[in-house]
């Protein structure tokens, strides 16, 4: 009765490991899924940098959001 009670404890012990393992598999897998990109896309066209298009400029608001899994940015400047 003790070795099945102790078999018992060692395989919930196990199954709970696994289910954490895959947890934080799962968590590292996403985090890396959703890493900043390099470029931006404008109107179907991979930008490298904001400044590419516009010029050196004085930032002064900055705002993003994530809406239905699209990253919108939005910056405003001084002198434009």
């Amino acid at each position: 009765m003790k070795k099945a009670i102790i078999n018992l404890l060692f395989i919930t012990i196990i199954f709970i490991v696994c289910i954490i393992i895959i947890h934080f598999l799962s968590i590292s897998i996403n985090i890396l899924k959703y890493k900043d990109d390099n470029y931006y896309v404008v109107n179907k066209d991979k930008i490298p940098s904001i400044y590419s298009v516009i010029g050196k400029r004085k930032l002064y608001y900055y705002k993003s959001n994530n809406t239905n899994d699209t990253y919108i940015k939005t910056y405003k400047y001084k002198d434009i």
